[in-house]
Formats: C-alpha cells, sequence, structure tokens
C-alpha cells in the first residue's frame, strides 16, 4: 500500500470516505434483506430482478458511456456538458427502449403487467444513467464526501420503501418502488452538490462528438460484461423462471456487497486518479499493482466463508425457502473472488485507450456465460 500512497496522494483518504458510506449503505440493505425476503416471495424477486436487469441495459444505452468519459474530460465545462448529454440522450432514449424491451425481452418473464413494467424499466434507467454521470461528475472533482452520502441516502430510502410496501403487499412493484425512491434521493442529492460544477448546456453534441470513439467501444463492452454478470436476469428468468431468477438474484446480490464495499470505492478513486496521472505524463504501474495485491489480499478470505457455508447461511439468514440461493453462491464465490481484484482495475485500460481489446475480452466472457446458461438449460440442470 505505501506505492500507492506515495503515487496518489489523498487516495486512501479519499477510498476511506466512499468506503464509509458504502459499508452504512450495504449495512442498511443488508439488515434489511431477512425481513425483505419473508415480506417478498423469490418469483417476486424474480419479477423485479428481470425489470432492473433490462433498465440497467437499457441505462447504458440511454447514456451512451459518457459518464465513463467524464473524468477522461481535460475541462471541467466538457464533463458538465457529457453530463447534460447523458440527461439528455436519457430522456429521448429511456421511453422508446422501455417499449421496445418489453416486447422483445420481458414478455412474460415478469409478474408485472406490460403498462407498469414499461413505465418502471423507463423510469429507473433514465434514474440510473443520470446517477451514473452526477456520480462521475463528483468523482472527478474529488467530492467522495458527497458521492459516500449520497449512497447511504440512497440505501436508506430504497430500505425504507421496500419494507414500506412490501407490508403492503405490493409484490414487485413494491421493490420497484423502493428502489427508484432511493436512486431519486442520491440523484438529488448528487446533483445539488455538483452546482458549482455545472454550466449552462451550449456545446453538448459538439462535445459528445468529440468523444464518440470512446463510446462507440465502450458502450458495446459494457452492455456485454452488464448482460452476462448484473443484468443477466431476464435471461436466467427466460430460461429456469423467475422463481430460480430471484434466487439467482439474492445470492448475487449479497455476494456484490464486498464488490460494493471495497471493489466500487476504490475503482471511483482509481479512474479519475490514473486518468489525471496519465494526462499528466506520470507512471501508473506501481498504483495499479499496489491495489490489486490489496484486494486480492481482502478477496480470497472474504469468498472463502460463503463458498464452504453459502446453503446453509442463507437458509438461516434468508429463510428455508431462500437455500437455493445459497448453493448458488457458493458456486458463485470463487469467481467473484477474483471479480474484485479485477473490476476496479480493468477500468485502467479505457484510460490506456486499450478499446479493442476490452471489446474483445468483454465478447470472449459474454459468450462463455451465456453458452453455458443455455448448456443447463439444454441438460435441464441449472448446476452446469
Amino acid at each position: 500500500m505505501a506505492n500507492w500512497k506515495s503515487l496518489l496522494p489523498g487516495s486512501v483518504r479519499h477510498a476511506g470516505a466512499l468506503s464509509f458510506g458504502t459499508v452504512a449503505g450495504q449495512a442498511v440493505l443488508f439488515l434489511a434483506s431477512p425481513v425483505l425476503t419473508r415480506l417478498y416471495t423469490p418469483v417476486e424477486f424474480g419479477s423485479f430482478s428481470v425489470v432492473m436487469g433490462v433498465a440497467t441495459l437499457l441505462a447504458t444505452v440511454c447514456a451512451l458511456s459518457f459518464p465513463v468519459v467524464i473524468p477522461l474530460a481535460s475541462r471541467r465545462e466538457d464533463a458538465s456538458e457529457l453530463l447534460w448529454m447523458t440527461a439528455f440522450a436519457s430522456i429521448v432514449i429511456a421511453p422508446i427502449g422501455a417499449v421496445v424491451a418489453q416486447w422483445l425481452v420481458v414478455g412474460e418473464d415478469t409478474t408485472l403487467d406490460r403498462v407498469t413494467s414499461m413505465v418502471l424499466t423507463a423510469i429507473i434507467a433514465l434514474l440510473l444513467a443520470v446517477w451514473t454521470g452526477a456520480r462521475a461528475l463528483a468523482s472527478r472533482e474529488e467530492k467522495f464526501g458527497a458521492v459516500s452520502i449520497s449512497g447511504i441516502a440512497d440505501s436508506t430510502v430504497q430500505a425504507g420503501g421496500q419494507l414500506g410496501l412490501g407490508y403492503l403487499s405490493t409484490g414487485p412493484a413494491g421493490l420497484a418502488g423502493g428502489y427508484l425512491a432511493g436512486k431519486a434521493a442520491a440523484v438529488g442529492y448528487l446533483l445539488w452538490r455538483a452546482r458549482p460544477y455545472l454550466s449552462a448546456p451550449r456545446r453538448s453534441l459538439s462535445v459528445a462528438r468529440n468523444w464518440l470513439r470512446y463510446t462507440l467501444w465502450v458502450t458495446p463492452t459494457t452492455l456485454l460484461n452488464q448482460a452476462s454478470v448484473t443484468a443477466v436476469a431476464p435471461f436466467v428468468a427466460s430460461l429456469y423462471g423467475a422463481g430460480f431468477a430471484g434466487q439467482f438474484s439474492l445470492a448475487t446480490r449479497m455476494l456484490a456487497m464486498p464488490s460494493a464495499l471495497v471493489g466500487q470505492a476504490i475503482a471511483t478513486v482509481l479512474f479519475p486518479k490514473v486518468a489525471r496521472m496519465t494526462r499528466e505524463g506520470r507512471p501508473t504501474l506501481l498504483a495499479v499493482q499496489s491495489v490489486a495485491s490489496a484486494l486480492a489480499s481482502i478477496a480470497w478470505p472474504t469468498f472463502a466463508v460463503t463458498a464452504l457455508l453459502g446453503p446453509e447461511l442463507f437458509a438461516l439468514v434468508f429463510g428455508a425457502e431462500w437455500h437455493e440461493a445459497g448453493v448458488v453462491a457458493a458456486i458463485l464465490s470463487p469467481w467473484l473472488a477474483w471479480s474484485l481484484v479485477s473490476s476496479p482495475v480493468s477500468s485502467v485500460a479505457t484510460v490506456r485507450n486499450r478499446l479493442s481489446q476490452l471489446l474483445l475480452l468483454g465478447l470472449l466472457e459474454a459468450s462463455l456465460r451465456f453458452g453455458s446458461l443455455a448448456l443447463g438449460m439444454a441438460n435441464g440442470d441449472w448446476m452446469i
């Protein structure tokens, strides 16, 4: 860690601030989860995860990867224009994309009616895109305290909303409504704190064109990664049903917490810092190596517990009907341990303009993941 401190002054402090906010936010969600799993059934969780998966993919299309390049912009005004462009594109694309996705992707894999599903998908996608851009702008300006507070507000409002709506027996719409309320709170706070760095939109299209090459390369790679990892629920539901999608969703949600607690905080700090070091012509190799080593020392002990005791832990904490989620968690633990290490440092490839290599790697990973899911379906066994 000494190399990281010497090469990235202030990064440990920034990561600590982000980690505190993420720990607090994730703690709220974790404490709420045992109650939520008793208020909502696996099928209802599965239906919500399908809508969330489609909305996550749609948000990437809406944003056109402009949030990714916000930290790379050399001028503050350009970063502001990219955030405006993210918002404008999302307002136009989200409603259209939600309608198309409802008919092409969602189908009968959710217990929500079509109109409700389309509306929720569009709003979630819009908020996700703007939230990603606002978070990127705050990180670029090293306002990590604001990012941390927004995460706490997000989780607290989300958990409260989902619990309250769960007691009213609102089903997957309650899960989506709570999520929307939390994300709206986070977006509102981030935009309020970003006021000093936002200028009136004047040449958003011109700035966007300057970064078009980046977005054309990064967006397909991001979509492939999300479709096969964070937003895989629609595909899982189409093969194995909403019930198993709910089990899969809970397993990945709980396993993602260590990544959110540590990896996301490190990535949020590392990406803009490395971007700045690259612009200044300073070496970054030792910094990245130090971060990877530190993450590896955290990842393996953390996920070893779930790999050994996943089914028993899930049944004990979340209820007997979630035993299958524990089996999924145990199987995925080794992969997620590596993911905790690779995900934060992979952002360096974007800074280094290794965009074609990232796309090829994304194609390979997505092919293997989707191929495995399809093979399991062909053999009638999700375990494969």
